[in-house]
């Protein structure tokens, strides 16, 4: 049997399209970055996640709020 990918594609210019608890890879992806890169911010703490086992992922409310505290920067 194969192996679902658990990668969908992401509308990057439609937040209502992204799931409700998103991977790193799928951020990297809306951000425009490589998934390392997200990985490196969230082990510095720079980057909000949240642990499931042994898989970071990140909530699309966290993640809306801090896309949003970075343009205030």
């Amino acid at each position: 049997m194969a192996k679902k990918s658990a990668s969908k594609q992401i509308d990057i210019t439609d937040p209502d399209s992204w799931p409700f608890i998103m991977t790193c890879p799928q951020v990297a992806t809306i951000l425009g970055v490589s998934h390392t890169k997200i990985y490196d911010l969230a082990k510095r703490g720079e980057f909000p996640t949240i642990r499931l086992g042994g898989n970071v992922r990140v909530t699309k409310e966290v993640f809306i709020n801090w896309l949003n505290k970075q343009n205030k920067v």
